[in-house]
């Protein structure tokens, strides 16, 4: 199924959004930037100074955007809603880790890509150790 979230439908909203564009435009044309920027991915000047044009390419950039945390909960295995332990090893199977964003408790104020990145190169440590013999596997 489709589901539309209605979204640049109010007016309001697409008029404030093409206000911060433009006014993230003017910093990013600023002196002491502008110089060392090659070029933008999506915006260019002619855009930005066309006002149907930039409305136009507001409404269509705008998406949702979320970051699915939390489906397999970390915990103790005494916890019966955890599903991992603090190492990712899936509780009840051998063998099996997780090393995802789904083991985070909460979407992090950071981008989720780096937090999941820096718990990938730890659990990654602990398994070079399991191997090693120096942790549980």
């Amino acid at each position: 199924p489709v589901i539309e979230l209605g979204m640049g439908t109010v007016e309001r909203d697409v008029d404030r959004l093409m206000h911060g564009v433009r006014k993230a435009w003017g910093v990013l044309r600023a002196p002491g930037i502008a110089e060392r920027l090659e070029r933008t991915q999506f915006w260019t000047d002619r855009m930005i100074g066309n006002e149907a044009v930039l409305r136009n390419g507001v409404r269509n950039i705008m998406n949702p955007g979320w970051h699915a945390v939390g489906s397999a909960r970390m915990g103790p295995p005494s916890d019966r809603m955890s599903v991992v332990d603090q190492r990712g090893r899936v509780h009840g199977l051998e063998g099996l880790r997780v090393v995802d964003a789904s083991v985070f408790p909460s979407v992090p104020s950071v981008p989720t890509n780096l937090t999941t990145l820096m718990l990938a190169e730890r659990i990654g440590d602990d398994i070079v150790a399991a191997f090693k013999g120096g942790i549980p596997a």
